[in-house]
């Protein structure tokens, strides 16, 4: 009995600890970098294939992090001068997002004031993003899985110019 308390203690213990260490996951942002995430939430209206749209934004700092949301032209101008205001001339921009065509639109506009911004696209959207493009270029299942697997590893390390060399190296030459 002893030393099954003594086994709960410690599991109990971890968990605290875990639920502690799952808190800080995320990107950590470096003192030049100013860390953008966007996206958008859609509930339907009464109307048949009718939503609302909210718009949504986290800016991150080292110095912390301020939310935005809102809709339409107004959201996106003031998220721009947010994102201003924060990253300076300085600092380095990386937005993160799913690639939605007004998130687009709106980093060509940050771009234009901020040339070294970046703009990464969210891991379940790129996984989304290769599979449908792995089922236009390859033949069956089998090739498409072949495909897929070292191009997923390589991009989950970041090493996109790898993931380039996987699939150039499945095209047909000509």
């Amino acid at each position: 009995g002893a030393d099954w308390e003594r086994v709960l203690t410690v599991r109990r213990e971890e968990q605290v600890e875990a639920a502690a260490a799952l808190r800080r996951l995320g990107p950590q942002v470096a003192p030049d970098q100013v860390l953008t995430t966007t996206d958008e939430v859609l509930t339907r209206k009464l109307a048949r294939r009718r939503f609302n749209e909210l718009r949504t934004a986290r800016v991150v700092t080292t110095a912390g992090s301020r939310y935005l949301s809102g809709t339409g032209d107004s959201f996106l101008l003031l998220l721009l001068v947010m994102v201003l205001l924060c990253a300076g001339r300085q600092r380095l921009v990386l937005v993160l997002a799913d690639g939605a065509r007004w998130i687009r639109n709106w980093f060509a506009a940050l771009q234009a004031l901020l040339p070294s911004s970046l703009l990464l696209l969210d891991w379940w959207h790129l996984r989304k993003r290769c599979a449908e493009l792995g089922s236009m270029i390859c033949h069956g299942r089998k090739a498409k899985a072949a495909l897929l697997g070292p191009l997923y590893r390589a991009l989950w390390q970041g090493d996109g110019g790898c993931g380039v060399d996987i699939v150039g190296a499945d095209r047909p030459p000509g």
